[in-house]
């Protein structure tokens, strides 16, 4: 293995497991523990890696470095990512027709429409493609990028494809590995219909924001669960606000306030919420939508 590779399978593993003992990984690489050190430096002041501190909690499990640009092929790095994701390996999306779910889908699709902005669109489409062919009836030119992390769930997604017309690939893995490293004005869209937890998620549509990654006029579509789990929190704009709920107690969910503040909060001036909306699935959820304004 040469010395870019061994570098890579580093970081992959400090980004799967943060708290991993330094010299257990300088001994299996065959490296000293200051080229360990230099990995991890460089995934911090990527801002991949959080620096090592008592006070912050640790995040990266699902963040992904050196994705390869060609985002067709599922490089070797989403799947070695994939093999050291700690998660259970199962569809967390078995409620593909809850309540309102369909009210949310004919939403996201509208707002990508009436966007006139056409492009690649990355997208969660699970194994029906719905939202994707809602768009393709009413406007061509774009092309979208179906991501999955679940093997049976992505090979019936990849199957289902092959029997419509959508100009779209797939890739196997997480959708942070086409999110991470890219650039301004990468995609015209992005369907993020995660349906998991805010807490989780939210370091990828911050990555998002902050670099611009769809064009001006583009739409962000986020869907979330708002049952919260404060041990997963990655970020710090979050925190603060995991405390306002709506007194549930059986379920802790964030209250509307508590994710309407954390949107505000993190779009800034080029970004503007236009829409959240509260739906039933399995839990209680949320769809917003954010476009980019400048």
């Amino acid at each position: 293995m040469n010395k870019a590779k061994i570098n890579q399978s580093i970081k992959l593993e400090l980004l799967a497991n943060p708290k991993i003992d330094i010299q257990v990984l300088a001994d299996k690489y065959n490296v000293t523990t200051m080229s360990i050190g230099a990995n991890k430096s460089t995934l911090v002041k990527q801002g991949l890696l959080e620096p090592t501190n008592n006070k912050h909690e640790e995040f990266g499990k699902r963040l992904i470095s050196g994705i390869n640009d060609e985002v067709a092929d599922v490089t070797e790095v989403t799947k070695t990512a994939y093999k050291l994701k700690k998660e259970k390996n199962e569809n967390t999306y078995a409620n593909h027709d809850g309540e309102n779910k369909e009210v949310a889908r004919v939403k996201i699709a509208k707002y990508v429409i009436d966007s006139g902005v056409v492009g690649t669109i990355p997208t969660l489409p699970n194994t029906e493609w719905a939202i994707e062919q809602k768009i393709d009836s009413q406007v061509s030119g774009n092309d979208f990028i179906g991501v999955e992390c679940h093997e049976p769930t992505f090979k019936v997604m990849k199957s289902n494809l092959k029997k419509l017309s959508l100009k779209a690939k797939t890739v196997f893995g997480l959708i942070g590995s086409i999110i991470y490293t890219k650039l301004e004005n990468t995609y015209a869209h992005l369907i993020l219909d995660y349906c998991g937890n805010l807490a989780t998620i939210c370091k990828e549509i911050e990555y998002a924001i902050v670099n611009d990654i769809i064009g001006v006029g583009g739409i962000m579509a986020i869907t979330f669960s708002k049952p919260i789990r404060g041990t997963d929190m990655q970020s710090e704009k979050l925190k603060g606000l995991a405390s306002i709920t709506n007194n549930i107690k059986d379920e802790r969910c964030m209250s509307d306030k508590g994710v309407e503040a954390y949107f505000n909060k993190i779009t800034g001036w080029n970004y503007q919420v236009v829409e959240f909306f509260y739906y039933q699935d399995t839990y209680p959820m949320t769809l917003v939508i954010i476009k980019r304004i400048k």
